[in-house]
């Protein structure tokens, strides 16, 4: 029986996984044994040698695919699908409504080649802004971050500046030298009836429905990669455990409506009412379209010189329907 480490975020659908009450006999049927190691850092290009499958920035993946830095490959399985109209903040204060209002502002983001921040970039041109006249201040959320490249290719562009050192975003929001922040996860300010912070939006339902019904999907932030020497058919067996997890505990939350203590419309209920089924399938063919954006997308912002092609990522993936 071969042992497949797999690295992963520490989702919550994982839960029935590491519970051991999801079904594993595709792995059975395909020689593999499933150790699961939830990590809070993505291993990226260094996960060659230490997880035969690992979950992966997409817009870092297909930087070292492009440098010919990694040698995995893409398995069309995304851990973290979200839309992103929800990931900008202001301050309680600020009379900015809509994406709009922030034009020729100063906006502070967590890194310019993140895939997360390529796609709320994406969203605020599509709600309205023109990103192009935006003064971009990089750095990290709030202190004690991990220390990394977060300006990248941004840093050849005029219109992105990294932070003074020791500097926050939310610090520099707070003091009015930033008009917005995007970030997908919440700082400890954006809490609480009397919250310094605010999302942008009142409501992002509506600006995020008006893009997929626009695009037709879902962005896709983290990806699945595979070892070169892992067999296809062992990472589909892979997949299918995982599709089991996520199917798994979404439908425990779907018995669990009354949860929330404000709200009767769940995230739940919202996905089931607006998004077409298999939005989150493993399936290159759902997201090839997306993909072939999000490429698009870095060449625009000057990430990636040109796109490599569907073909380059999903090497031995590319026949999943």
């Amino acid at each position: 029986m071969r042992t497949i480490r797999l690295a992963m975020r520490d989702w919550a659908w994982l839960t029935p996984l590491a519970l051991g009450e999801v079904d594993t006999t595709p792995l059975a049927q395909a020689g593999a044994e499933l150790e699961l190691e939830r990590v809070q850092t993505l291993p990226g290009a260094d996960a060659d040698g230490r997880f035969e499958l690992a979950e992966a920035s997409l817009s870092r993946f297909v930087l070292d695919t492009a440098a010919a830095t990694t040698t995995r490959y893409a398995v069309p399985f995304f851990a973290m699908q979200a839309f992103r109209s929800r990931c900008v903040l202001v301050r309680r204060d600020s009379g900015s409504r809509s994406a709009g209002d922030l034009a020729g502002g100063r906006v502070g983001l967590t890194g310019w080649h993140d895939s997360g921040n390529i796609w709320t970039r994406d969203a605020l041109r599509h709600d309205g802004l023109d990103t192009d006249g935006v003064q971009w201040r990089v750095g990290q959320l709030t202190g004690g971050a991990k220390p990394y490249d977060r300006l990248g290719p941004g840093r050849d562009r005029t219109d992105v500046e990294e932070i003074e050192e020791g500097a926050t975003l939310v610090d520099l929001l707070l003091a009015g030298d930033l008009d917005a922040v995007l970030t997908p996860f919440m700082p400890p300010q954006a809490y609480g009836p009397d919250a310094a912070i605010r999302p942008l939006y009142g409501s992002s339902a509506e600006p995020e429905l008006a893009y997929y019904a626009d695009r037709g999907y879902v962005p896709g932030i983290h990806i699945l990669t595979a070892a070169p020497e892992v067999p296809v058919e062992i990472a589909r067996a892979v997949v299918d455990v995982l599709v089991s997890s996520r199917a798994e505990w979404t439908h425990r939350r779907s018995r669990m409506l009354d949860e929330p203590a404000l709200g009767a419309d769940t995230a739940y209920q919202q996905q089931k009412r607006h998004l077409r089924p298999g939005w989150d399938a493993a399936s290159l063919q759902m997201h090839r379209s997306m993909v072939e954006d999000f490429l698009e997308l870095q060449v625009h912002d000057g990430i990636a010189a040109s796109a490599p092609s569907i073909e380059t990522l999903f090497t031995k993936t590319q026949d999943w329907k």
